[in-house]
């Protein structure tokens, strides 16, 4: 495995584009995971999260960062 330095200068001089995907794969591999919710009347929800984290293991806790953006199914 090599490792490879970049200076501040280099990653601001990058193509927009190169500089998002080469900061988005800083943290390495991401997992896709299912976050299911149902309300009171039986209404579904399902959406695709990569930010689930480990909180603890007794008891078992998970945690998941979600950022809202307002779009036609929010109001």
């Amino acid at each position: 495995m090599s490792l490879s330095v970049y200076e501040k200068e280099a990653i601001a001089a990058m193509e927009k584009r190169h500089r998002a995907t080469f900061v988005n794969s800083l943290s390495g591999f991401k997992s896709a995971n299912l976050l299911g919710s149902s309300d009171t009347n039986q209404h579904t929800n399902l959406c695709i999260v990569s930010s689930a984290f480990h909180l603890g293991a007794n008891p078992a806790l998970m945690g998941v960062i979600i950022r809202l953006i307002p779009c036609h199914g929010i109001r």
